[in-house]
């Protein structure tokens, strides 16, 4: 796989020496400039055409290339799907736990967990679905996708989203990059200096040993293009200056609406986005869960429903952990002066024009 130099440091690939002197096991690292060698407990991403589980050490691109081909052929999303898209740490299993109460009818009667499909569909007996199985699920199914929008399953010709109802839940991104240092692989408790993984997770090569495909950049930003051309029914549409400001895959929205409103119409047969923030969740949980279950088609005015799945254990459990979380990133970024500057920047410049904003705590915004 290519590597590109982006001073200060590299993200290389070495060969160790095999048996016979062939090629033995590859070992995968970060180089900084001052020549400290950190290692990544896995390989770098290949370029795929979908966002798979972290590959093994071991494994060989034409392998994931070929489940690649396969998942496109067989997976379709559906209407009644609801797909729950989220970059790592950002809140996901707070809001599944959500979905599942919803969709169960509250407290204690939720169903099954959300299923990944790049991840559980068997192929070749690896996984934990078939794929009748997975075609056999009864309505609404509930998935999880870690893709960024270019990389998501059953997406039309022209790079948008198929008809389904997604769920799109962000946080602030420097809390998220903490987050991320904490979990996971534990860089932390590898020897990464935090101002190391902070290059790392923002660059976005490594991010598949954060479980991720691509930067937190690019995966919110062709999801919030997403969330203002397919709003949910009755929901804000994109000005004409917005869109105008987005890279839109395909770009043939324009043809096909040709209107200040970017949305397609309000008809089931549609994809819908709705945005989630993790700290308004954890701030109110109520007026969130009426979001989300009004999204689901359910009555968001059902006070002992909504009342019954904040006051479910395991999401209070969730919740709690998450608020003792929140606000984090200053321990971490506070001994490195300039790195939250830099980040911050950086994060500006990728998503300048989407009307995007982050509470960073403390009466601080990011957008």
């Amino acid at each position: 796989w290519r590597l590109r130099r982006r001073a200060p440091w590299l993200l290389q690939s070495v060969a160790a020496a095999g048996e016979g002197g062939g090629e033995g096991a590859r070992h995968f690292s970060m180089v900084r400039a001052d020549g400290a060698v950190l290692p990544l407990p896995g390989p770098l991403q290949p370029d795929l055409p979908l966002a798979l589980p972290s590959p093994a050490a071991g494994a060989r691109p034409h392998h994931a290339e070929a489940r690649c081909r396969w998942l496109a052929q067989v997976v379709q999303y559906r209407p009644t799907d609801v797909v729950l898209a989220s970059y790592p740490y950002c809140g996901a299993a707070l809001v599944e736990r959500l979905a599942v109460l919803l969709l169960g009818g509250g407290a204690g009667r939720g169903g099954a967990a959300a299923l990944w499909p790049e991840e559980s569909l068997s192929q070749h007996g690896e996984g934990r679905v078939t794929l009748s199985e997975f075609e056999s699920l009864a309505p609404p199914r509930l998935l999880s996708s870690r893709a960024p929008l270019r990389c998501l399953l059953s997406r039309r010709r022209d790079g948008a989203p198929a008809a389904a109802r997604y769920v799109v839940v962000t946080r602030n991104p420097l809390d998220a990059c903490s987050a991320c240092y904490r979990r996971g692989w534990d860089p932390r408790a590898r020897g990464w200096p935090f101002d190391a993984h902070a290059l790392a997770w923002l660059d976005g090569r490594a991010g598949g040993s954060f479980g991720a495909t691509g930067s937190f950049c690019d995966f919110y930003r062709g999801w919030r293009g997403a969330a203002l051309r397919y709003p949910p029914a009755g929901g804000r549409h994109a000005t004409r200056m917005e869109a105008l400001l987005l890279q839109a895959p395909g770009s043939s929205w324009w043809r096909e609406n040709g209107s200040d409103a970017v949305g397609v119409g309000d008809g089931a047969e549609r994809p819908m986005v709705l945005w989630l923030h993790l700290e308004a969740l954890l701030r109110e949980p109520g007026r969130e869960a009426a979001r989300l279950a009004a999204f689901l088609g359910l009555d968001a005015s059902d006070g002992r429903l909504i009342d019954g799945v904040v006051s479910d254990a395991t999401f209070g459990a969730l919740r709690e952990a998450e608020l003792q979380a929140l606000g984090g990133w200053r321990e971490d970024f506070a001994p490195h002066p300039g790195l939250r500057g830099r980040v911050e920047a950086a994060l500006k410049r990728e998503t300048r024009g989407l009307g995007l904003r982050y509470d960073l705590g403390g009466g601080e915004d990011l957008q």
